[in-house]
This record gives structure tokens, C-alpha cells and sequence, in this order.
């Protein structure tokens, strides 16, 4: 018998088909790569499915993250995050490459994926407007009184610049130019929410429109900001973002302005200042935002500092 293992380069065995796993854990798994906590379990039924994401200020039922994925042929959707802005298509890979009629499959697939997100959107975002308008609507102006101001070091500051409150809640409202698109509810223990469904990309709060732009994350650390301008008799027209990606939506559109980030331990604030290519400044103490370095060093002190940024700002730009 002839040695076959000369004609074929050594010995032979039969080739194995390449092992992959489940589509739900693929889907998963691709969450993760993405920055999101994917939800415990996955269904891939064609309807679209909402999660906690695990993305900063999600509590109770808010529940950012979504995904939509089709089982017939090969498994494909999309997933994302509406506070975020984030969103991508989703392929499961089977193993082998996929035929023509399965590449096609795949395409229209993802294409409907896309067009129920935008609807389902589309609708959300209006329910949500809606809702926002008869709160807001209902409400009454909030009392520098209110504990979490307090907690947060403004029992004489008049901390309820265009701000209202109801039932202990604060009603900090979000919009996009001048449209009110929705709101972010804080309660009297700081427990942050957004209404379910509302645009949060590219939505912010600005009052005192004194001049050039200074950004912050949150609503406390950015009346930190005004007082601190105050104090040093500096005009600036104070935007809250919201979020960290937040800032980097929003400076897009400002040609002069200056951020002041939050120094939060996962360093998100300042890879998003860096990332906007804009001045930024932010406290010198890992975990602290401008506000909790108001209350640890006093407003004089933290007032010195940024001043002492936006100066040297000025005089390099």
C-alpha cells in the first residue's frame, strides 16, 4: 500500500468544521466590546428588546440599552444605547463564509432591524416630549431649600436657576436649541433619572448666557461653576451636558468654550475632553467633580483654580 503521508505532507486527518458560539452569546459578547452590560438573557425573536446597559446615572426601570436580532437564516440585527447615541449592526458568525443568497438575506434583515429602531425611536422621543411638557407645565419653581441642593452646598445660593420641582423631585429640563425634548429628575437623596425614551444626544441645560461657553457633566457641578464665576466676576454662559459623551456632542457646535470635567476614576470625562479637541480643566483629586472639590476645599479655593485655567486659556488662545 502506497504511504500517502509523502504525497500529503504528513499524516492526514479529516478537516474540522470551526466551533462557534451560540448567536446569543456572539450578541453578547459584541455588547461587551461595545461598553454595554448586556442583559442576562438574549432573545432572538425580531422585536425589539430593551435593557439596563449599566451606563452612568441608570437606575431603577430607565433602561438605555435595546437590540433587535432575527433568527431565520443567519442571525443578524442591531443593539445600542438611545442615552448614549450609540448604536451598531450585529452579524452572527456561523463557521463558514456565508453564500450569496445568505449575504443578501443578512443585508435585508439588518435593514429591517433598522427601520423598527427608528421608528420605535421616533415615537418614544414624542411620547416623551409630550410627557416632559405637561410635567413641566405642572410643576413649581424649586426652593434653594430643596435637600439635594443643600446636600450639594447652595442653602444661600439661589439654585434653582430656571429649574422647577415637584413632589420632593427636582426637574432639570433638556433641550436641543429651543426645543424642550425632555428632562432629567433628581431626588432629594440624588437619585438621577431620564424620562423613558427621550433624546439625550446633544441635549443640555444653559442659563446665564454671559458670554463665552464653559460644559459641565451635571447640574450641581455647573451651578459649582456659577458660583465660582461670580466670585471671580468672570461672564460665562454655563451649559449642562449630562454626560460625559454628552460633552463632546456639544462642543462640536461651539466655537469658543472650555470644559470642565469631571476626574471620575474610569478617566471618561477627561478622555472626552481630550477627545474634543477643546481647553478643558478638571480637579487635581481622582473621584471628584467641581462641585465635590467646592465643598472639600471651599468655593474660594476651587474659584482660584479655575480661574487660574480659564486665564491661561485665554492668554494662549
Amino acid at each position: 500500500m502506497a504511504d500517502l503521508s509523502n504525497i500529503l505532507g504528513g499524516p492526514w486527518s479529516p478537516p474540522t468544521e470551526k466551533r462557534v458560539d451560540a448567536p446569543e452569546d456572539q450578541l453578547k459578547t459584541a455588547m461587551v466590546n461595545a461598553g454595554l452590560k448586556p442583559p442576562e438573557t438574549i432573545y432572538i425573536d425580531g422585536k425589539l428588546h430593551r435593557f439596563q446597559s449599566g451606563t452612568r446615572g441608570e437606575v431603577g426601570h430607565d433602561k438605555p440599552g435595546w437590540y433587535i436580532a432575527f433568527a431565520d437564516g443567519v442571525p443578524a440585527g442591531r443593539f445600542g444605547c438611545w442615552r448614549s447615541g450609540f448604536e451598531s449592526s450585529w452579524k452572527a458568525d456561523i463557521g463558514r463564509s456565508l453564500t450569496p443568497v445568505q449575504e443578501m438575506a443578512q443585508s435585508r434583515r439588518l435593514a429591517e432591524a433598522k427601520t423598527q429602531r427608528d421608528a420605535e425611536v421616533k415615537r418614544s422621543r414624542e411620547v416623551a416630549a409630550d410627557t416632559c411638557d405637561l410635567i413641566w407645565s405642572s410643576c413649581v419653581g424649586a426652593s434653594p431649600e430643596h435637600p439635594y441642593l443643600k446636600r450639594k452646598g447652595f442653602e444661600e445660593e439661589p439654585g434653582n436657576v430656571y429649574v422647577k420641582e415637584t413632589r420632593g423631585y427636582l426637574i432639570i429640563p433638556m433641550r436641543i436649541g429651543s426645543q424642550l425634548v425632555g428632562a432629567q429628575v433628581i431626588s432629594e437623596d440624588g437619585e438621577k433619572k431620564f424620562l423613558y425614551g427621550q433624546r439625550t444626544k446633544g441635549a443640555e441645560f444653559v442659563f446665564d448666557n454671559k458670554g463665552p461657553h464653559i460644559l459641565t457633566e451635571g447640574y450641581a457641578t455647573a451651578l459649582s461653576v456659577r458660583a465660582a464665576m461670580k466670585a471671580l466676576k468672570m461672564r460665562y454662559t454655563i451649559h449642562v451636558c449630562f454626560s460625559a459623551q454628552n460633552l463632546l456632542n456639544i462642543s462640536q457646535g461651539l466655537a469658543d468654550c472650555f470644559i470642565v470635567a469631571d476626574n471620575d476614576e474610569s478617566q471618561t470625562g477627561e478622555r472626552m475632553a481630550k477627545k474634543s479637541g477643546k481647553p478643558f480643566w478638571m480637579p487635581p483629586t481622582v473621584g471628584q467633580d467641581f462641585n465635590d472639590m467646592h465643598q472639600a476645599v471651599g468655593l474660594f479655593k476651587a474659584s482660584q483654580e479655575l480661574g487660574k485655567a480659564l486665564r491661561s486659556t485665554s492668554r494662549t488662545s
